[in-house]
């Protein structure tokens, strides 16, 4: 007796063991799903595959093995599986019948007998078949001697333009690349920038930088505004792509070609396609190509002029030169409104907003982002809108209100939709994290920093790492860190340096960042060098939209390190902000909790402990109201810190209160450093410097206190007498000097946390 077993391909996992097994090395997932899309996951194609992942050659023993099949075949099946190889891994019948010449009742013998050899099968869609593998098509095609495959593709392309002459779309790379094969230059440059065009139009990005290149390739030589347009739209496509780098080289020589004609106004486009990503090279870079642009255009209001100033106050303002970026973005604000074309007036209410990063000026960017939400409103543009929702989730972190901000986050993701780019991506991801950090979400806070890491080290965003740290930084801050982790490691490298560099305010930025960093992970003395080699307080330069950030940071190292005089300075300076939150001006990368937190350690650390309580206590309430679940446990711990030290009346009474409500949330929350400053705070209450001085039995009836039991309740529970059970009691307040059963209660459950 027999039974028929029909074997499957290996599926993408199992293609990349297979392929490890071969070459004895890991190999990436990418890599593993492209040979899987190449063999169909066929274990013989697979393995002879795997000498060849970095070339793009079809080994000749699948060559040969595919041959051996096609060979058992008739001529005339033959002649039509080579016509389909033509038209890809996936054809239609009616369309290889064009391309031969044959009636389409003709080619579905032949159709047949390669779907029984094994060779083809049925597609999704009706009417269409494909090869069973990639490699199988690829075989065949390049069994075609060259004058055959160069007949074939002209007639294919000839074929294809009749066959979908009403919806040439999906097919215009296919005519760009049949053209190819023939060598007409002219028709694949004018089939490839179609189909790149449709690309971008499909979001399609990547595709579309491909066929934009294709089509250059073919034509060099040709004249410059040919070759301009092309690579402007190059540079956009590769912008859009996340590959930022490359943009900007390409839209250099989209400029230059631009100035060989004499167009400074082409050439400004050019420089328009890059934008600032808060790296000081790169903006310096732009700034210098603004402002050459600008000299090469006569001095009349344009539109183009004003998109100009509005880019240049944007790499005046990351470069640190902060006066003559707000001038530029109000020059370019009111020569966009005289102009009336609503892209310049875009470009400089962008620019505006980034200029008016500080937190004195959060009305005006209230004003900003509600004018850019009804400019994108009346056009229907929803990317215009999304920057605007943007605006608004920054604005939200700043005023601590973090159920709108989720809301607005909600918004932009609507708003992105399936255009999301990577640099969209990234941002909204970053808002993501910066919101679950901020809910005491630390799980999924983490997760998004790693998304958003990844995001951005994909398209070589230059600011990958810091803004990576700065929300790991956050994370640790309340849930500690291992001072071996990765990132530890990275921010130890970096050296202290001297911010006496250009861009000063970025070297702080620099410095004190992995300051912070270090300090969390317990290495205090690296930390030291880094907040020293920032400089004294007084010269320090934040950038705008980091102004708080930096100073609260400040703050807590300098606290950490034993910087008296400076935690002075900065709590001097912070005095002014009350009322605020710890956020960026924009593309928040986390949120830091109300200045009055940061106010409050300052002022406990330096012993000024009335100003501390009454600090910390508007700080819990504010992180209540906010919904800033970390933070409020941590302002409890500092509220409690202070209370303790200042020594009251009725200051230990609150503190034992806070630490009976927030020393479970610190444990539950994973907050382990929290945790382990209530416990300290519980063994200081009770006067312990040693082992606990309660016995078992006692350290028992503590906790049936914490769990809300009267006497007569842990007596029937321990089966001893109400009297007993008040005695012990007695003696545990004795012990731990306390006078209520509330600080037991309180003490018991620090202890267990």
């Amino acid at each position: 007796m027999t039974s028929r077993l029909d074997l499957r391909g290996l599926g993408v996992v199992d293609v990349g063991h297979h392929l490890a097994a071969v070459t004895g090395e890991v190999v990436a997932p990418e890599v593993a799903a492209r040979v899987h899309e190449l063999t169909g996951g066929n274990p013989f194609f697979v393995a002879e595959l795997a000498g060849t992942l970095a070339s793009t050659r079809i080994p000749t023993t699948v060559v040969d093995a595919i041959k051996r099949r096609l060979d058992r075949l008739s001529p005339r099946c033959r002649h039509q599986l080579r016509a389909a190889s033509i038209v890809g891994r996936e054809f239609s019948i009616a369309l290889v019948a064009s391309i031969i010449g044959r009636p389409v009742l003709g080619c579905l013998g032949p159709l047949e007998e390669a779907v029984t050899a094994g060779l083809v099968e049925p597609a999704d869609s009706a009417g269409q078949h494909r090869f069973v593998h990639a490699l199988v098509r690829d075989a065949v095609e390049a069994g075609l001697p060259a004058a055959d495959r160069v007949r074939m593709h002209r007639a294919a392309a000839g074929a294809v333009e009749v066959f979908y002459a009403g919806t040439l779309e999906p097919h215009l790379p296919d005519l760009a690349r049949h053209w190819a094969c023939v060598g007409d230059d002219a028709r694949t440059a004018c089939w490839a920038e179609r189909a790149a065009a449709e690309a971008m139009h499909r979001l399609a990005y990547e595709e579309a930088a491909r066929l934009y290149r294709q089509a250059l390739q073919v034509q060099a030589g040709r004249a410059d505004p040919d070759r301009y347009r092309l690579l402007l739209a190059l540079a956009r496509a590769l912008w859009q792509a996340g590959e930022l780098a490359d943009a900007r080289a390409v839209s250099r020589q989209a400029a230059a070609a631009a100035m060989s004609m004499d167009r400074p106004d082409l050439a400004a486009e050019a420089v328009l396609v890059g934008e600032c990503v808060g790296v000081v090279d790169w903006d310096r870079d732009l700034r210098a190509s603004c402002e050459s642009a600008l000299a090469g255009l006569d001095q009349r209001p344009t539109p183009v002029r004003a998109r100009l100033l509005a880019r240049l106050a944007e790499t005046r303002l990351y470069t640190g030169d902060l006066a003559s970026a707000d001038d530029a973005s109000r020059e370019a604000l009111t020569m966009a409104g005289e102009c009336g074309e609503p892209a310049a007036v875009v470009a400089a209410l962008q620019a505006r907003q980034a200029v008016c990063g500080t937190p004195e000026a959060v009305a005006e960017r209230v004003d900003l982002a509600d004018r850019m939400l009804s400019i994108g409103r009346q056009a229907g543009d929803t990317a215009i809108q999304a920057l605007a929702r943007s605006w608004r989730v920054d604005l939200c972190f700043a005023r601590g209100d973090l159920d709108r901000a989720a809301a607005e986050s909600h918004e932009l993701e609507w708003c992105y939709g399936a255009s999301a780019g990577p640099l969209e991506r990234w941002y909204l991801v970053r808002y993501q994290g910066a919101l679950a950090h901020a809910q005491a979400r630390f799980d999924d806070a983490r997760a998004c920093a790693d998304e958003a890491y990844a995001i951005a080290t994909r398209i070589r965003h230059p600011a990958a790492v810091p803004v990576r740290h700065a929300l790991l930084w956050a994370i640790a801050h309340h849930t500690g860190v291992d001072p071996d982790a990765p990132y530890v490691l990275e921010a130890l490298r970096a050296g202290p340096g001297s911010a006496a560099t250009p861009g000063h305010a970025f070297r702080i930025m620099e410095l004190l960042g992995p300051a912070a960093l270090l300090v969390e992970a317990g290495r205090i003395e690296a930390a030291r060098a880094r907040f020293l080699a920032a400089g004294p307080v007084a010269t320090w330069q934040p950038p705008p939209y980091f102004t708080l950030n930096l100073y609260a940071i400040g703050v807590l190292v300098g606290v950490r390190i034993g910087a008296a005089a400076e935690v002075a300075q900065l709590r001097g300076v912070l005095i002014r902000y009350r009322g605020h939150h710890v956020a960026s001006g924009s593309a928040v990368a986390y949120y830091g909790g109300p200045i009055e937190l940061y106010l409050g350690v300052a002022a406990r650390y330096l012993a000024e402990l009335d100003d501390a309580v009454l600090d910390l206590t508007e700080a819990l309430h504010r992180c209540g109201e906010a919904g800033a679940v970390g933070y409020q446990v941590e302002a409890a711990y500092e509220l409690a810190a202070a209370l303790v030290r200042r020594g009251g009346s009725d200051d230990r009474r609150r503190a034992l209160a806070l630490m009976r409500k927030y020393a479970p949330a610190a444990a539950s929350l994973g907050m382990a450093p929290v945790r382990q400053r209530f416990v300290g705070m519980a063994e200081e209450l009770a006067g312990r410097t040693g082992p606990a001085p309660l016995t078992g039995r006692e350290r028992e009836i503590a906790g049936y206190v914490a769990g809300g039991l009267t006497n007569r309740e842990i007596a029937t529970k321990l089966h001893i007498s109400t009297r007993t059970a008040e005695n012990h009691v007695q003696h545990i307040l004795t012990k731990l000097g306390f006078t209520n059963r509330s600080q037991i209660a309180a003490w018991a459950v620090a202890q267990e946390t």
